[in-house]
């Protein structure tokens, strides 16, 4: 065998192994990264499910739950996932087609290392679903990867078989190389180490075998006879190479020319440089930085990159590998600019340089960043109406308890003597649920469902009043002044939503002060306002430039770094340690709610400055109506009334406060048994009292078939929502008679009053 099939099959073996060792690289690198997407798939779903099903977990919606998994049939390796409540009881599940009959026993794994779990045939993974930090649910997703395995085991065992094979052989192979190339080689090229140090050229090499080495010696032998004949060959290859130089030199010519054709026409920004200093430029690049070639050519490309980014650009320009970068480059006209630029070596007049384009992105940057703004204001905008939804709820069933409560209160007290001593504890009862009402109101208004109940006031008697409220719950340490501006303009607001943005104010100043000695100064001034307070203050929309009165609410405390100013209004923020109701996000609500602005100045370890605007008020201040006169007017009820409502607390203090009223009752736990009730006999009714929200069949509902069984029936509406949202429940029909939950005596006496006073 030739030495050169000798060579090749050595060559041919050498690379095999190493395409085998480079296949089992490539191999490990695709299953590591394929069980890693994998997981991290399993992950990104379970968050979109999780995020997507915290309503459907608060309000037991199963339907909705089961929607939410429906999109995992698209995903063919995943067989099973389900919701499961806090308890581990399943709330929804999807099985893939086909293995409908498979539910896996699952156990909640509270460990966090332990909730993704990889088998031979399966990864599963377990991920909590999160409401205000706390948990309320786990997802489960589980995939099928034994087609996998099996293609794993089958590389393993193939790439092992290979690699056994091709020791042996390679250790054969190599022992021939040195046998029959090695040594032979090794000995010629002593003899010629020898010629060349001793200049002996008598000696020869002795020639052990007549394949491709044996030639090598009897060429070698005879060129040592051969060396004056040799020197007028080596000065022809001179020759020659001189002529393969100019050859060279004119195709180094013609191809400096092609690129500077290619770069004029290029659109992006194309320079040459050695270490920075600036060799040539096409056009592109002296528009991007607004310079004719005479003025950039032979200055550094540093001069025209904001400093800061030096270092970096610095490190890029002294390497010869490609590289990419980001930099803020500044234009002749001092204009700054966001540039992408990639640095590459190369060629230019036989010297090596780096090539360099460049690209504007500075509007694709801004792009970005509003898509950023927008997808940011969407998600602010959705956690807003997750948290309006779930106050809206709360409020409407924290309404029906308020009820019982007031009704029972009110009914007792009727009950006393005037000088019982039980009198006083049941007035105190009576008071706090109606702040508790107000609470309630508050949640109802934040929700978009409550009612606002305007009126003309003068800001600083509210404050005065909560000042003194506070007094006892501040801090000694902390001095309070107040500076009010006499005889200020009225203005329009729901009182209980201004003292509760009073009252957080003046809490968390407290709050940021806490236990040291400070000073809060509560002021309020007439001040025009320009539109500069405006751009730099939180409001819902544009408001115009004039005089508005402006309550000022400065501390001294610990003051607000910037990523705090940034979500101080966020719902679903706050840096205390438990929550105090919808705390500064309320405060937004409200503020916005009456039209105006709030604006804060704040630096950490510098106190803050919390600045309302309120407009002044358009309308006098109202006087007591006739209505609110004749509200203590004496006046009893007859008949049969019909009281609707699927509470029961709410049937039975509505109940004994018809009675007082003079009216038999008949009560109904919804739509279904009060027509039930009313079509045996409608004559026997005087009037049906109607509540909205119920199962089976709510109110709405019920009102219309009430009227179509009578067209004269006299209903009065009972809600916990505002009558603003009632009739929006109705479409905008209006509703002869309606009465706001929680309501008392009084308000039920003047309600009754009016219906039975109307012939329908």
């Amino acid at each position: 065998m030739s030495i050169k099939w000798k060579m090749t099959s050595i060559i041919l073996i050498a690379s095999i192994s190493v395409l085998a060792f480079y296949l089992l690289t490539i191999v490990l690198y695709e299953i590591t990264r394929f069980k890693d997407e994998v997981a991290h798939e399993h992950l990104f779903q379970a968050q979109i499910i999780g995020a997507s099903s915290e309503a459907a977990l608060q309000f037991n919606d199963t339907e909705r739950a089961h929607e939410n998994l429906s999109f995992l049939k698209n995903h063919k390796h995943i067989i099973y996932s389900a919701i499961l409540k806090n308890e581990g009881d399943i709330f929804a599940d999807y099985h893939k087609p086909g293995s409908e009959d498979y539910t896996p026993h699952l156990d909640i794994p509270f460990n966090e290392v332990d909730r993704t779990k990889l088998t031979s045939e399966k990864i599963s993974l377990f991920s909590p679903i999160l409401l205000e930090n706390e948990v309320i649910g786990w997802v489960y997703i589980e995939s099928n990867l034994g087609e996998f395995f099996e293609r794993l085991k089958w590389y393993t065992w193939a790439l092992t078989g290979m690699l056994l094979i091709a020791v042996p052989i390679a250790m054969v192979l190599s022992y021939t190389l040195q046998r029959f190339i090695s040594l032979p080689i090794e000995e010629l090229a002593k003899k010629a180490l020898y010629v060349s140090d001793k200049k002996d050229y008598t000696i020869r090499a002795s020639k052990v075998s007549d394949d491709e080495i044996g030639v090598l010696t009897d060429n070698f032998n005879e060129m040592l006879a051969q060396i004056e004949e040799k020197d007028t060959k080596l000065k022809n290859f001179a020759q020659r190479q001189e002529e393969l130089v100019a050859k060279r030199t004119a195709e180094l010519l013609e191809s400096e020319e092609r690129f500077r054709h290619l770069s004029e026409a290029a659109f992006e920004g194309v320079i040459l440089h050695r270490s920075g200093k600036i060799i040539d430029a096409n056009k592109a690049a002296l528009d991007l930085f607004g310079y004719d070639f005479p003025e950039i050519l032979g200055r550094n490309l540093l001069e025209f990159i904001d400093s800061d980014y030096h270092p970096l650009l610095v490190e890029k320009m002294n390497t010869d590998e490609d590289n990419h970068f980001e930099v803020e480059g500044i234009r002749k006209s001092g204009r700054r600019i966001i540039i992408e630029g990639r640095g590459t070596s190369g060629k230019y007049k036989e010297e090596n340089v780096r090539i360099g384009t460049f690209r504007d992105i500075t509007e694709q940057k801004k792009a970005e960043q509003e898509r950023k703004n927008l997808e940011a204001q969407v998600q602010h905008a959705q956690k807003l109406k997750s948290l309006g939804i779930l106050a809206g709820g709360i409020a409407h069933d924290f309404n029906n308890i308020l009820m019982a409560i007031l009704g029972n209160a009110e009914l007792a007290m009727l009950d006393l003597e005037l000088d019982s001593p039980a009198m006083e504890s049941i007035k105190g009862i009576e008071t706090a649920a109606k702040r508790a009402a107000e609470l309630s109101q508050q949640m109802l208004a934040y929700s978009g469902k409550g009612k606002f109940i305007i009126e003309t006031i003068d800001i600083n008697t509210v404050i005065e009043e909560i000042g003194q409220l506070l007094d006892s719950s501040i801090s000694k340490k902390i001095e309070v002044n107040y500076e009010l501006s006499p005889n200020l303009p009225r203005i329009e607001v729901d009182v209980t939503q201004v003292r509760q943005v009073i009252m957080n104010l003046i809490t968390n100043a407290s709050e940021a002060i806490g236990d040291q000695y400070g000073s809060i100064n509560i002021a309020s001034v007439l001040r025009k306002l320009d539109i500069d307070f405006f751009r730099q203050s939180h409001m819902r929309e544009e408001l115009p430039e004039g005089v508005y009165v402006l309550l000022e609410v400065t501390d001294t405390g610990s003051g607000m770094s910037e990523e705090t100013l940034e979500k101080l209004f966020d719902p679903f923020y706050t840096t205390k340690f438990t929550g105090r109701g919808l705390g500064m996000s309320a405060v937004l609500g409200i503020v916005r709610g009456h039209k105006g602005a709030i604006k804060v100045e704040s630096a950490k370890g510098e106190g803050s400055s919390f600045k309302v605007a309120f407009p002044l008020a358009e309308r006098p201040v109202k006087k007591e109506t006739a209505i609110q006169a004749r509200a203590t007017t004496a006046w009893q009820g007859q008949g049969t009334v019909l009281l609707v409502d699927d509470e029961e607390v709410v049937r039975s203090t509505g109940a004994k406060m018809l009675d007082r009223l003079g009216f038999s009752v008949i009560t109904a736990v919804d739509g279904v048994e009060a027509l039930s009730v009313y079509g045996e006999a409608p004559e026997r009714f005087d009037c049906v009292l109607l509540d909205l929200t119920m199962p089976r069949m709510d109110g709405v509902e019920c009102f219309h078939q009430l009227r179509k069984l009578d067209d004269k029936v006299r209903i009065v509406v009972i809600s916990g929502y505002s009558e603003t949202e009632v009739t929006r429940k109705f479409k905008g029909e209006r509703v002869p008679n309606f009465i706001l939950k929680p309501f008392q005596m009084s308000d039920l006496k003047e309600r009754m009053q009016d219906a039975m006073r109307k012939s329908l």
